[in-house]
Formats: structure tokens, sequence, C-alpha cells
């Protein structure tokens, strides 16, 4: 079955609820007869009777005389030679109902050969072999399981076949003919219903397993929309702290197996509490829209991803083989929220639009020992964009690490740049 189902629920379950004199709709048979597990069970069962049907070559010179030559040529000749045609035939996928008929109709070929066989035979007393014809029936019906219409003019012509045999066959007797007749006729009805229920409870169970399908699409659809919504920021839209927890675990793994290097970006507004106090927490969230937005807008032009990790902090991650194109790519951002021009009375600086901070960390330029040691390489470079007067991008550098360490407090208990309350470290 399809992992997509392409019809509604409502299709489906109204055709359950048919009683089973109406007409199936199309659709549905049409996605029924195109299950592969009816031609996979078309192919084994079709070589399983010929198998069993070529077997009778080695039995019927023992019950009838005369025979050996005529079913050595029919059984072992002619049959192989019809299951390869059919299985060449099935191989083409011709439409379910036709590879059903050209069973049906092997079958009562099959039939004709064994009542040819069985007429030119001499018996020593009644003909018993006669009632090995109700087989084929139980083969096309119950064994085979065609469908219905093809069940009935299998069976149809089988009879036929049995009962002009039964017409034929040497010293018959009335009451043996009428034996003959009777049996043949609730053979042929009991098998047909039995192939008509197995019919029924199939296409039943088909549409059963649509509705399951559908219910397991449904499923998926609503985990993605879950998943989607547990990794996207509520106010801004682009991926939140968790989604960037997983974008940068998925870098860190490739980095590390030697596959891809790659860069991040810790973004932050400048001077945001004042933006807050001077124009109010709305105006403040706003704010964070716009510089989301840009940033996204940016970093999507260069193959990179945003995310917010909080408060007015942001982060971008990259795959670059080098600094200088992590730089680029923050400096595109910066230009990009700059450009927005989003009014900031309230700054203590020269400036009167919002502006950000970014410092960038490459994982050449990084020894780490895990992702807390390269986020705080950005974090460092952040601290000295922040220092030297905000509004600009600094890449960490080893060299930059040194002048770092000149200047953070070394006495017990003291804090780094991350974990100082960003009023504290940068003045907002």
């Amino acid at each position: 079955m399809a992992a997509v189902v392409p019809v509604s629920r409502a299709s489906i379950e109204n055709e359950l609820a048919k009683p089973w004199s109406a007409p199936r709709a199309a659709e549905l048979v049409g996605l029924f007869d195109a299950d592969e597990a009816h031609y996979r069970y078309a192919r084994q069962t079709t070589i399983i009777a010929a198998a069993l049907y070529m077997s009778l070559a080695l039995a019927e010179p023992f019950i009838m005389k005369n025979t050996l030559g005529v079913s050595i040529a029919c059984r072992l000749v002619l049959s192989p030679a019809v299951l390869a045609w059919l299985l060449w035939f099935f191989r083409n996928r011709p439409p379910l109902h036709v590879v059903h008929r050209s069973m049906g109709l092997t079958v009562a070929l099959a039939a004709a050969v064994w009542s040819y066989i069985m007429l030119t035979g001499t018996y020593d007393g009644p003909n018993y072999y006669f009632f090995a014809g109700f087989l084929f029936f139980l083969t096309s019906n119950i064994f085979m399981r065609l469908k219905f219409r093809e069940a009935v003019l299998s069976s149809g012509l089988v009879a036929l076949i049995m009962a002009a045999d039964s017409v034929l066959l040497p010293q018959i007797s009335v009451p043996m003919l009428v034996v003959n007749f009777i049996m043949l006729f609730f053979t042929v009805v009991l098998t047909l219903y039995a192939n008509w229920s197995l019919d029924q409870k199939s296409y039943t169970l088909f549409l059963h397993q649509l509705l399951g399908a559908l219910d397991q699409q449904e499923l998926a659809k609503r985990n993605l929309e879950l998943q989607a919504l547990s990794s996207t920021d509520a106010l801004t839209g682009i991926g939140n702290r968790r989604a960037a927890e997983a974008a940068l675990d998925e870098l860190w793994h490739n980095e590390r197996h030697g596959k891809q290097p790659f860069a991040l970006a810790i973004i932050d507004v400048d001077f945001f509490k004042l933006f807050n106090d001077h124009y109010g927490h709305v105006a403040g969230d706003g704010c964070l829209r716009m510089v989301a937005e840009a940033a996204q807008a940016a970093a999507e032009r260069l193959d990179a991803r945003v995310f917010r990790l909080g408060g007015e902090e942001f982060i971008m991650v990259l795959t670059c083989d080098d600094a200088g194109t992590a730089i680029d790519a923050a400096g595109a951002v910066l230009h990009a929220v700059r450009q927005r021009n989003i009014s900031h009375l309230s700054r203590t600086d020269a400036l009167r639009h919002v502006s950000i901070s970014i410092g960038v960390a490459f994982s050449g330029d990084v020894a780490a020992d895990g992702l807390s040691d390269f986020l705080e390489a950005a974090d460092l470079a952040l601290y000295k964009a922040k220092s030297a007067g905000r509004n600009q991008v600094v890449a960490f550098s080893p060299k930059l690490l040194g002048t770092f360490l000149s200047e953070i407090p070394t006495e017990a208990g003291a804090a780094t740049p991350r974990e100082r309350p960003r009023d504290a470290a940068y003045g907002t």
C-alpha cells in the first residue's frame, strides 16, 4: 500500500457503509487492484498449481491405462509452456482483472486437458477419477482467489466440461449421473460463495488499512507541527534555543568527524534595556521581531541560519571553509539590521537607531573540547565588540584570547563574560 493515501477519509468511510449489493467506487477499486500483494499472490499460486498439476503425470498411468504418452505430452510439455507464458504476462502488470481472467481461463484449459486424458483412458470398473475434477473449482475459487466475475467465468467453463464428461464417460449409470450433477451444482455454488465472501472481506480489510494509513499520515503531520512549534520562537517566528542547540550539535558532530568546518556568531541588540525602558515592552517585542526578520533574510541569502537564544540575544550558524566567510555573513546581518533604521533615541552613544554587536567564532580558530568552549569563544568576541563601541563584528582569534584573559578578573569565583548578566557585561 502506498505511504501517502490519495483518497479522502470520507470516501473510504462511505464505501464501508455501502450495502454489499452496491457497486464499488472505481477510485478505491483501482487502489485495491494496484496493490502489489495481489500480483505476488497470483504468481505464487500459479506456480504451485502448475507444479501440482504436472505431478499428476506420475500418477495417471497407474489410475488409467493407455494414458502415459498423452499425460506426459500434455502435463510435462504443454503445461510448462503455458506457465512460462503466464509468468511473462504477469511481469507486464496488466490490470488485475485481466490477470485473474487469464488464470481462470488457464484453469479451464487445464480441466479440458484433464478431461481429454480421462476420456481416452481405460478403467477396470467405475471411473472415480471424475471426482478429481472438483479440485479445479477449489483451485480457482478458493486457492487462487480470483475476482468474483473471473471466478464465475472459470467455474462455468469447468462445470460445462465436467457436465459433458458425466454424459460421455463409459459405463455411467443414471444414479451416478444424478450424483455427479448434484455434486457439481453444490460445488460450484459453495465455492463461488466462498470466493465472493473472501473477496468482500479482503476489500473491507483493505479499506480499513487505508484508514489506518490515513491515521498514520495525520499523526505524522501533527508530530511535525508539534516539532516545529517546539523548535520555533513564539515572538519572532524563527528557530528557538532548542532548534539552535540541535543545529549546533549536528554541525559540531560533522566537524569532529572531519566533514565540514563551521562558524557561529552570537548577536546582541545594543542598549536594548534602554529601548524597553523608553518605548515599552510592546515596542521592544516589535523591535526584536524586526531584528529577527532582517537577520533571517540576510542569513538565508548566505545559506546561514539564525535562531533566538532568548531576550535580545540571537545566534547565527553556517558551514564555511574560513573565518573570512563567517565575518562577511555577520557583516551582512549587521548591515541588514542597520538598514531597517529602527529609531532608538535613548541610546547613550551618538547613534539614533537600533544596532547590533556580533561575536564570531570559526571552528578552525578555536581549540575547543566541546561546544561550550566554542560558544565561550564567540561570546568573548561579542564582549570585545561591545567594549569597543558596539555596532560592529569581531571575530575570535588566539591573539584576542590573550587580551581577554588580561581583562577578565582572576580572583576566585569570578564570572566569565558569558556568566555575567548582559547589563553588567555589556552595558546592554
